[in-house]
């Protein structure tokens, strides 16, 4: 994914509002990197009978002050999805709010990536004055 790609599914991630920008680490946050990362090999239901399996975190641009991460997904080409913002429910039964854009399909699937630049919380270091 090249930079700008990313960085503008990232702006479009942040205009969703405050509740993607969440605590990094708490796999039980549906919005935190740990807990797609947990879930890499699952599949997400979208609507009956149109499934999506996520198949990948990828780290974005370094940061210190976010967790920048993209999620790739893929599902069957015949229900394939245009950009937008379902509701994707977990094999775990949570229902997370995905803003979803179509990339290059190959053969046989269509392709999705959402783009997520979480803050990081402050550290005691971070706030200590030299």
């Amino acid at each position: 994914m090249q930079r700008r790609d990313f960085l503008k599914a990232s702006a479009s991630v942040l205009v969703l509002g405050p509740f993607v920008i969440a605590g990094i680490g708490r796999s039980s946050d549906p919005y935190s990197r740990a807990f797609f990362a947990e879930r890499v090999g699952t599949w997400f239901e979208v609507r009956p009978a149109c499934l999506l399996e996520l198949v990948a975190v990828e780290d974005g641009p370094a940061s210190t002050q976010l967790d920048q991460f993209t999620l790739l997904f893929r599902g069957d080409a015949r229900d394939a999805l245009t950009d937008g913002t379902p509701s994707l429910r977990a094999e775990s039964g949570e229902a997370i709010d995905l803003f979803l854009q179509r990339r290059a399909d190959d053969a046989a699937d269509a392709r999705y990536s959402a783009s997520f630049a979480v803050s990081r919380p402050l550290s005691a270091a971070s706030c200590a004055r030299a």
